[in-house]
């Protein structure tokens, strides 16, 4: 583990290494910080701002299906004042999943794009 400053946030960057073997290096997004392959492959790990990893390596067509569908449910619960708990019931009866097997961090890009589908559904027009 190192320190490392990146475009002006501060974070420990861990020993995280891709499936395909090499080192994953911590980058910064605007939004969040990602663990991403030093060789190249499309392998990511999604990190907490301190820099810890959050999760297992995946593509990044999933990570980024997974990080809409976040962004998504994060809507129902902020504009309708539901609970999370609420929010991932919904989500459960909606996607026809028991409540155990409904979390984002297990879904496919097809289960995450129907998510955001649900979720645009649901919201009023003006608040998409």
């Amino acid at each position: 583990m190192r320190r490392v400053n990146l475009n002006g946030h501060d974070a420990t960057e861990h020993d995280v290494t891709c499936p395909c073997g090499a080192r994953m290096q911590l980058r910064r997004t605007e939004l969040r910080l990602w663990y991403a392959c030093s060789a190249g492959c499309a392998e990511v790990v999604p990190a907490h701002f301190n820099g810890r990893p959050n999760g297992v390596a995946v593509p990044l067509e999933l990570a980024t299906a997974r990080s809409r569908a976040h962004r998504a449910l994060d809507q129902l619960w902020r504009s309708y004042r539901m609970s999370r708990p609420a929010v991932y019931k919904w989500l459960s009866a909606r996607m026809g999943l028991p409540n155990e097997r409904a979390h984002i961090g297990c879904f496919t890009v097809e289960q995450c794009n129907r998510v955001v589908r649900l979720v645009d559904g649901a919201l009023p027009r003006g608040a998409r």
